[in-house]
């Protein structure tokens, strides 16, 4: 099911794509692409109800590339101002991954700064992709409108 979402999403975004990314794009994914890495570091030590292939891929690479995929549609909702992304936010979640230990990655909870890096400011029952495009930081998956 992942997969089938990463290829619907590659094909969206390549219908998007312009010359490159945004800054903030390229900021996101650097992010993005430390998560993975703590997540492969810890690997051994996930214990989550969904598989670690599932949310992570099955390597550092195919995890990167979902990165790419998602940094670019978060920079059209920024762009179409469905998102705001707050670059101090994304480096303080950057940094914390960066340094965290395995046990604390996976036990100690959502970090704030990672919720908050992109901050959605799409109002209830307008149209969306991902949760984080709307006010309410909740997309509904059946009719697919912020709640």
């Amino acid at each position: 099911m992942r997969f089938l979402l990463i290829a619907l999403l590659f094909l969206l975004s390549a219908c998007n794509a312009e010359d490159g990314p945004s800054a903030e794009e390229s900021d996101l994914l650097v992010t993005l692409d430390a998560i993975c890495e703590a997540a492969h570091r810890c690997r051994d030590s996930y214990a989550g109800a969904t598989p670690f292939m599932n949310v992570y891929g099955n390597s550092l690479a195919e995890c990167g590339s979902t990165n790419e995929i998602v940094a670019r549609i978060a920079g059209d909702a920024i762009t179409d101002e469905r998102t705001r992304y707050d670059a101090d936010e994304s480096a303080a979640c950057r940094a914390h991954v960066e340094s965290v230990t395995c046990d604390g990655l996976w036990n100690g909870g959502a970090v704030p700064s990672c919720d908050a890096m992109l901050v959605g400011l799409a109002p209830s029952d307008t149209e969306c992709t991902f949760g984080w495009e709307c006010a309410s930081d909740r997309c509904t998956a059946t009719e697919a409108l912020c709640e």
